[in-house]
């Protein structure tokens, strides 16, 4: 293991000791699929590890000699007219080893002041950004990584600071494409609150999951378990009216015990069609779970659908990600390996 990483290990641990587990957090959109391909196996994933550098945001041990001089810029159109948007880059160097930066990005557009009686105040804006340094190193089989981010929030005239880690490992078969992948992410301490008297919480979460392509076909499954932390993160509300009987009456049960443990799964499908075509699919019980109608109507809430094809030297992806039976929203994502482009030779315009 080089000296870089463990220094930089070391300082981590600090931070990954202080995490805040439970409750609401703030830093929310830290949770967002930040880009098309982990989008579109579910929003969850921790076990992938090949080329792709947008996977350094979910597990920094993905980083490897494959992403070298990668870069990715994705865009999220969510709902209620929220954009977000984030830059991933990764480098390998004789010094560092391998490491990678990453911005993320949200802006929830412009806000209507109003007095008491009505009147027009003028407008004020909210945005929440992120920007995070990884390190990652392979031992044999096994990898190790981790992240230190800043993460700022600002609403109005009201601001949060935090500084957050992440760390992580993979295990990758030696001739098998097989991958166990474990992260404990957003652990950390808050630098600033919202307000003196408020207590910022962290969207912390325990991650584990595992990928595999079979030998001889085209497809690699992944499964991912998140919130490890705790078993029960239903939201049940006993006077739902999502189920009623013939009165009007609510008859909502709390969730089972295969409800209550379903909703930890993630599970996700790559279909390789070549190595300029992959289609992708997602399923994540928890959203579909959650995000029912009031008629219990879950629709394709929980599904998610996307595409990737290799143009020349970019990969263009895009997915589009079924959160309600209301709507979906779309992830799109360009990446390109930049020594491609320094290496090509001039194209003539003119012969």
């Amino acid at each position: 293991m080089n000296k870089p990483l463990v220094v930089f290990l070391i300082l981590l641990l600090p931070v990954l000791g202080l995490c805040q587990i439970g409750g609401k957090s703030s830093y929310q959109f830290l949770t967002l699929p930040t880009n098309a391909r982990i989008a579109g196996v579910g929003g969850e994933n921790v076990s992938f590890r090949d080329g792709d550098v947008n996977s350094l945001i979910f597990n920094p041990a993905s980083l490897n000699k494959q992403m070298h001089n990668h870069l990715s810029v994705n865009y999220f159109r969510y709902f209620a007219d929220i954009q977000a948007s984030n830059i991933a880059y990764s480098r390998t160097s004789p010094v560092l080893g391998t490491y990678g930066l990453a911005l993320q990005f949200v802006d929830f557009g412009q806000f209507s002041y109003f007095d008491a009686a009505g009147n027009y105040q003028g407008n004020f804006s909210c945005r929440e950004f992120a920007i995070g340094y990884s390190q990652g190193q392979q031992i044999g089989n096994f990898a190790i990584g981790g992240t230190v981010k800043m993460a700022g929030s600002y609403f109005e005239n009201y601001s949060s600071y935090a500084l957050l880690g992440d760390m992580g490992g993979q295990f990758k078969h030696p001739t098998r494409d097989f991958t166990i992948g474990l992260l404990f992410k957003n652990l950390g301490i808050p630098l600033k609150n919202y307000q003196s008297q408020s207590n910022t919480r962290l969207p912390t979460d325990i991650q584990l999951g595992a990928s595999i392509k079979p030998e001889h076909m085209p497809l690699r499954i992944s499964l991912t378990i998140h919130k490890l932390y705790r078993y029960d993160i239903a939201y049940y509300d006993p006077n739902s009216k999502i189920n009623v009987d013939a009165t009007g009456a609510s008859t909502n049960k709390k969730p089972n015990v295969i409800d209550q443990l379903a909703r930890h799964v993630v599970i996700g499908a790559e279909g390789i069609l070549s190595e300029n075509v992959q289609l992708r699919f997602g399923y994540n019980f928890l959203r579909r779970s959650e995000l029912k109608s009031e008629s219990g109507n879950s629709g394709w809430s929980g599904l998610s659908l996307g595409a990737m094809v290799n143009i020349k030297r970019i990969k263009l992806a895009y997915t589009q990600v079924f959160y309600h039976a209301a709507g979906s929203r779309g992830i799109l994502t360009l990446e390109s390996n930049l020594s491609e482009w320094q290496s090509s030779k001039p194209i003539k315009l003119l012969e």
